[in-house]
């Protein structure tokens, strides 16, 4: 019903947004992101359960990079491939258009904004080639030592907001170095 949908614009969203608008400090991101991973929304990494890769008769937690509004890390890096060059300039237009609509009145700074902190979070992601690794990327941490991984982060809130809280007694860490290099990047 895409004239319901016009009608609406993003008042779908207003909770959501509202909550969003409503982080103070960093210590709220990870119940945010974990929240916001589940109802769709692309976050900086993603949490999920599928079969342990080593034990194939058990379900694991996974943690995974992620966060990037476009395919894969090469569109933000290669700066010297014209194609890619354009890509990022229409999507970053992209972006301010979608917030425009949402009604940013600074939209412009905002998609710029946005482009930077996926263009960093690009830059600490692994390639494409060190993903292929299955043994590289199977990394069992205990819940206890995620801390060690990313000091500060509040992995008990992301896990209680995810539901997985107190129902696993560790995950697989697809990608440890981006996830410290996504803390220090927060």
């Amino acid at each position: 019903d895409e004239k319901k949908l016009d009608q609406l614009g993003y008042k779908p969203l207003a909770g959501e947004l509202q909550r969003i608008r409503g982080l103070r400090d960093k210590k709220a991101v990870p119940a945010m992101m974990a929240r916001l991973s589940q109802i769709g929304v692309p976050v900086p990494y993603g949490m999920y359960v599928g079969q342990d890769a080593r034990q194939s008769t058990s379900y694991a937690a996974y943690i995974s990079q992620s966060g990037l509004g476009m395919p894969d890390r090469d569109y933000y890096l290669k700066k010297d491939d014209d194609k890619m060059v354009k890509t990022r300039a229409a999507y970053e237009k992209h972006v301010e258009k979608t917030l425009a609509l949402a009604g940013d009145k600074k939209a412009a700074a905002s998609a710029k904004a946005i482009l930077d902190f996926e263009t960093q979070l690009a830059e600490v992601q692994w390639t494409k080639v060190d993903n292929r690794d299955p043994v590289k990327r199977y990394n069992k941490v205990e819940i206890a030592k995620l801390a060690e991984l990313t000091p500060g982060y509040d992995w008990k809130a992301a896990l209680a907001s995810a539901g997985i809280a107190n129902k696993v007694d560790y995950v697989i860490v697809n990608q440890p170095s981006y996830l410290k290099g996504f803390n220090d990047i927060l």
